[in-house]
């Protein structure tokens, strides 16, 4: 979750700081829409995803929803995330393996603890202990949750901002390579019971979701959250 906030700060922080690159190379670029383009050969890079026994006897889940916990961030990024929990949610319903407890309760329940959270800073044990407590007053047995992390070198560095800003220019868009993995957390331990992940390319112009409606953005990120579910979902109980 962590990682997943901080990679969305820094694709808006590109975005923004991009549009001020010229007329023309705004108008190209700004054709550009938003995609996350899964990369094929680079699926379930994780051969042991099942991380212990005790997923094969989780009947009931929660997905995490850490919206409230976004104040500040720009639009975009919130936009991105709720449609990301809600087709997990919508998801894992469809698979029919579990008993799925909304993520609105996820979040009212953690409005109710009042959990002292700062998604920027805190470490992947605390989300994951977060995650476990409010899943635990819940009564569910696991908590699940996509985290977005880039891929390979650090793409807020100079160097790369330049890389990118070449890229811009001679393709009229951004590329960036990122990591999404799905995660399962055990409310008794907050141990991660399961945890697979994909490469997919986030790809996008200086206009960001401006152009993006709302159908377009919901099947976008089916296309990415739906096989790492059928993954973990297909695995034998």
């Amino acid at each position: 979750m962590k990682k997943q906030v901080q990679t969305l700060i820094i694709a808006g922080v590109l975005t923004s700081m991009l549009t001020g690159c010229g007329a023309v190379m705004q108008d190209r670029s700004s054709a550009t829409q938003f995609d996350l383009q899964v990369q094929e050969e680079s699926q379930n890079l994780d051969k042991k995803p099942v991380k212990s026994d005790v997923f094969n006897k989780v009947k009931t889940i929660v997905v995490a929803d850490y919206v409230d916990y976004l104040e500040g961030f720009p639009a975009d990024n919130i936009r991105v995330y709720k449609v990301m929990v809600k087709q997990l949610e919508k998801s894992l319903e469809r698979s029919g393996k579990y008993k799925v407890i909304s993520s609105s309760k996820f979040r009212d329940e953690i409005k109710r603890q009042d959990q002292d959270i700062d998604l920027t800073v805190d470490s992947s044990e605390d989300i994951e202990e977060s995650m476990a407590i409010v899943g635990k007053a819940l009564t569910v047995h696991g908590v699940v949750a996509i985290d977005i992390d880039t891929e390979g070198e650090n793409i807020s560095s100079l160097s790369n901002q330049a890389t990118q800003m070449s890229q811009l220019i001679v393709d009229g868009e951004i590329r960036l390579p990122m990591e999404i993995k799905l995660v399962m957390v055990r409310t008794r331990t907050s141990e991660v019971l399961y945890s697979q992940s994909s490469i997919v390319d986030w790809v996008t112009g200086t206009s960001g979701l401006s152009t993006t409606k709302s159908s377009r953005l919901t099947k976008i990120v089916s296309s990415v959250v739906d096989p790492l579910v059928l993954g973990m979902t297909k695995t034998p109980n």
